[in-house]
């Protein structure tokens, strides 16, 4: 069994590994160092290494082969949504590059947004008391961190109301973005004007027959916002 020690220790060695591989400095086909050599580079034990290198290769960024060591993979090709977060540190210094990887995400959050209203507006229309009662909690809410973890209760509810769980996870991974990347969560929350107004345009979609029509409407309140989101980002990694 790992110490706590051990654990933070090859956290740390796999987030240092995976940022290396994000921002290219170890590029796709290479080899990492054999087994032992980091775990002399790290002062660390070849089973910590060899922990990390499993849990690298869970995540798609290298693969491992008896005999031919550890390749590192093009995370574009092979990584997944839990990569996410590192994404955006990796990139932390090229705003450009950042902001696209947001502007793809919260895309994928409209669409879905869309296909839920599309799909399963009888159910979403059942749990209206509920959501009412989430929505007006976010309009209450008071500091940032208030803001953005009521409008994420609000979004959460709707999805369990729909019964999607696909799109359950790919909320999962929104909401570990807007919990984890800094400048993020001041993006899509700190102007509350700004923001009541969206939940307001929102709420009214949502209350338009038939689907199609609401899901329209949604994606275009949801598309200005993101487009807002996305420059405001820019905007914060540009001057940090």
């Amino acid at each position: 069994m790992s110490t706590p020690i051990a654990s933070g220790l090859a956290n740390a060695i796999e987030r240092r590994l995976a940022l290396e591989i994000l921002r290219g400095e170890r590029a796709p086909g290479s080899q990492l160092p054999p087994v032992r050599r980091l775990a002399h580079d790290h002062g660390t034990t070849a089973p910590t290494i060899q922990r990390v290198i499993d849990r690298l290769e869970a995540g798609g960024l290298v693969s491992a082969r008896r005999g031919s060591g550890v390749t590192v993979n093009d995370p574009k090709r092979s990584g997944d949504l839990s990569l996410l977060p590192l994404w955006f540190e990796a990139l932390e210094s090229q705003p450009d590059r950042a902001a696209k990887i947001l502007g793809d995400v919260l895309e994928l959050r409209r669409v879905m947004a869309a296909h839920l209203v599309r799909t399963a507006a009888p159910r979403i229309a059942a749990a209206a008391p509920q959501l009412i009662t989430l929505a007006l909690a976010v309009g209450r809410a008071t500091t940032l961190a208030e803001v953005a973890e009521t409008d994420l209760a609000f979004t959460a509810a709707v999805i369990d109301a729909a019964g999607q769980s696909a799109v359950a996870a790919i909320f999962h991974t929104t909401a570990r973005l807007v919990r984890e990347v800094p400048h993020l969560r001041d993006a899509l929350f700190a102007d509350r004007a700004y923001h009541r107004r969206v939940l307001k345009r929102a709420a009214a979609a949502l209350a338009r027959t038939p689907p199609a029509a609401a899901a329209a409407e949604l994606e275009e309140v949801l598309a200005a916002w993101d487009r807002r989101t996305v420059s405001r980002f820019r905007a914060a990694l540009t001057a940090s």
